[in-house]
């Protein structure tokens, strides 16, 4: 990295002072002379353990993650799985997405919806999200409300904190201290569009400009 940024790898000495212990009972630390040693133990060390443990919480929430809905992703392991196995798979399910007294499935409805879903799917419909474009275009809803809420649940999970940390990164960007009196409804909206500006560059401001425009006259 220091090559590539034309950068000298060689630590500066720093002038280290000579402690003066004020009690017998004080211990006797040197202080560390290398700069490297130094760097190593205050810095790299530090940076290497905190990478660990993100990591090691990160793909815990995703075992987590995977031990409530793993059995769901894929339509022919559910085809092929024990109705034992399903059927407990279901109710862990209805428990993990209970809230006191209020469930957003039911796990039996679920485990019944599933045998019959899985009888008239096609072979060619394996991911959630096939199965869930099934369910809309044929109006299904109805039919299989368990099944329809639970891809659902299962699509807009977030998987990262990239977006919410995406979020604040444009909220200082955006309402800064010349914006300060900005309204909630304005500053929500310029933040969509600073965030989706992939999408706003591809759409055609054509027809918003005349509605806004048309509205505008009719104030006046």
């Amino acid at each position: 990295m220091c090559d590539e940024l034309n950068i000298n790898p060689i630590f500066q000495e720093k002038h280290l002072t000579n402690k003066t212990n004020m009690f017998s009972y004080e211990g006797n630390d040197k202080p560390i002379e290398n700069t490297e040693e130094s760097y190593r133990i205050n810095y790299f060390l530090i940076i290497v353990d905190s990478a660990l443990v993100s990591m090691k919480k990160r793909f815990e929430l995703y075992e987590n993650h995977k031990n409530i809905f793993g059995f769901l992703p894929d339509m022919k392991s559910v085809k092929g799985m024990d109705k034992d196995t399903l059927k407990k798979h279901c109710m862990d399910l209805h428990v993990n997405l209970q809230d006191g007294d209020s469930c957003d499935i039911e796990g039996l409805d679920l485990y019944e919806e599933l045998q019959n879903f899985c009888r008239i799917i096609p072979d060619s419909c394996i991911t959630v999200h096939d199965c869930l474009k099934i369910i809309c275009s044929n109006n299904m809803e109805d039919i299989y409300p368990n099944i329809y809420i639970t891809l659902r649940i299962l699509l807009t999970s977030p998987m990262t904190v990239a977006s919410a940390e995406r979020s604040f990164s444009k909220l200082k960007l955006i309402k800064n201290y010349l914006r300060s009196t900005m309204s909630q409804e304005r500053f929500v909206g310029l933040s969509i569009i600073s965030i989706k500006n992939d999408l706003c560059k591809e759409m055609d401001f054509k027809d918003i400009i005349e509605e806004c425009a048309a509205k505008r006259a009719r104030q006046l």
